[in-house]
């Protein structure tokens, strides 16, 4: 196989996994829209709950918040202060831009470590007002850094080969 199908290949399967990404940022917002119209529903006209609603929101921010992020940071539409980056000779940016990815890189594989090690130990501790444990919103943090290795590592790979990073295409954007 050569480099260029390996790297159609690799966009390709980049292209499923931020559409299966979109896919469950959509279900969540729906998930807390309802979630939140129910629990005004609740506390207002007629019982609905017999467990904490509000745990479960926070449950699904977390979720929403790291999915979220994974999907600004492959659209390129994360939030950065750029002043003194834009300022530098372009062969400073790049060699700028790298040093964060590998530093960016390493916290976000120490971060998914401690993840894992803190989900051995939320499974056996349950949400108050819920029949979850404190495991499903540690599993929304663990699967948002398990997305961002591939991401950086790939932004990094791109850098080494002297190519641009090309952001997966938003979805109004039909490729």
């Amino acid at each position: 196989m050569s480099l260029s199908e390996v790297e159609r290949l690799a966009l390709r399967l980049a292209a499923i996994v931020a559409r299966v990404v979109d896919i469950a940022i959509m279900l969540l917002v729906a998930a807390l829209l309802v979630l939140v119209t129910s629990q005004f529903v609740d506390r207002n006209y007629v019982t609905l709950w017999h467990d904490s609603p509000e745990e479960y929101v926070k449950i699904g921010l977390v979720w929403l918040c790291f999915l979220g992020f994974v999907r600004a940071s492959a659209t390129g539409e994360t939030i950065r202060i750029t002043f003194l980056h834009d300022m530098m000779p372009s062969g400073l940016q790049r060699i700028v831009d790298v040093l964060l990815d590998v530093l960016l890189l390493v916290v976000v594989i120490f971060l998914a470590w401690k993840c894992w090690v803190m989900i051995q130990t939320a499974q056996m501790q349950i949400i108050l007002g819920t029949s979850l444990t404190l495991d499903v919103p540690v599993y929304g943090m663990f699967v948002g850094f398990v997305l961002l290795i591939p991401l950086i590592s790939w932004r990094l790979l791109c850098a080494a080969r002297g190519r641009p990073h090309m952001p997966a295409p938003h979805p109004s954007v039909e490729a």
